[in-house]
Formats: structure tokens, C-alpha cells, sequence
């Protein structure tokens, strides 16, 4: 319903007018203080939340590298202990295992004299029957005395 409705009675008009203009006067400029006001009141609070985004924002990149080279530490050091020793013929270290009889094969097939350390047969030949050897000794399920190794 309408106060500016033409059919209704000019009293019940002026009632519904009155009802729904607001009472006393407002200035123009009571808005504005009010926002003023409420801005600042709320200014420094809307600050710290800009500090605190860059703040997150250049510590979450630091550890992101913290983390990224603490990978590539580890992965290095992997890799130096798994395979730093094979890229150096001289140097490689004995593992026990089947690795020992491909490094074997490796550097046979490459033309490479080996040493009296890699006679596992004791014949004072380092041949393929040396890699063979390697290899069953990697894979024996059982020693000699019939327990599982």
C-alpha cells in the first residue's frame, strides 16, 4: 500500500505519511561523520591484515626453499653414496651384492685390467667366470650350513 495512493481517504494518507517519514531533521553531512568515524576505528585493523598477507606470503616462499634444498641435499647425498662410487672405477667400494658382478661385467667388457681383489675364485684370472661367480653369490638363497641368509 501506497501513501501517495489517490483512492485512499486524505486522512489515512496523511497518517501513512507520517508514520513513514522519518522524525527530527538530519543534516547532509551526519552520513559523512558517521563514515568517517566508522573508517577510523577500522583503518588500522584493515593495515595489519595487508602487513600480515605479505608477512605469510615471504615466509611461506622462504620455507618453500628451505624445504627445496633440504630435498636436493638428500637426494644429493643419495646419490653420491648409491652411485658417486661406481662413476669412479678406482674408487668403487664392494657392496656384497649384485652390483658388484655388473661393475665387474662393465669394466671387463670395456677393456679394463682388473686387480688380484677381484678373484673371487681364487685361479688369479678375473674373467667371466669371476662375474658369474659375483652374481651366485648375490643371489644364493641359503649358505653352507643350510640356513637362510
Amino acid at each position: 500500500m501506497d501513501w501517495n495512493d489517490e483512492n485512499l481517504p486524505e486522512r489515512v494518507r496523511e497518517e501513512l505519511k507520517g508514520m513513514y517519514t522519518p522524525r527530527g531533521s538530519f543534516s547532509a553531512g551526519r552520513d559523512e561523520r558517521i563514515l568517517r568515524a566508522a573508517m577510523s576505528h577500522i583503518a588500522p585493523a584493515l593495515a595489519g591484515i595487508g602487513s600480515q598477507r605479505r608477512e605469510w606470503r615471504i615466509r611461506r616462499w622462504g620455507m618453500s626453499g628451505a624445504v627445496a634444498a633440504a630435498v636436493a641435499v638428500v637426494v644429493g647425498g643419495f646419490w653420491y653414496v648409491e652411485w658417486g662410487h661406481e662413476a669412479k672405477g678406482e674408487n668403487y667400494v664392494r657392496t656384497g651384492d649384485v652390483r658388484d658382478a655388473f661393475y665387474l661385467a662393465r669394466e671387463l667388457k670395456a677393456g679394463k685390467a682388473m686387480g688380484a681383489q677381484w678373484d673371487v675364485e681364487g685361479n688369479g684370472v678375473v674373467d667371466e667366470r669371476a662375474v658369474k661367480a659375483l652374481a651366485m653369490a648375490a643371489v644364493r638363497i641359503s649358505d653352507a650350513e643350510g640356513g637362510a641368509r
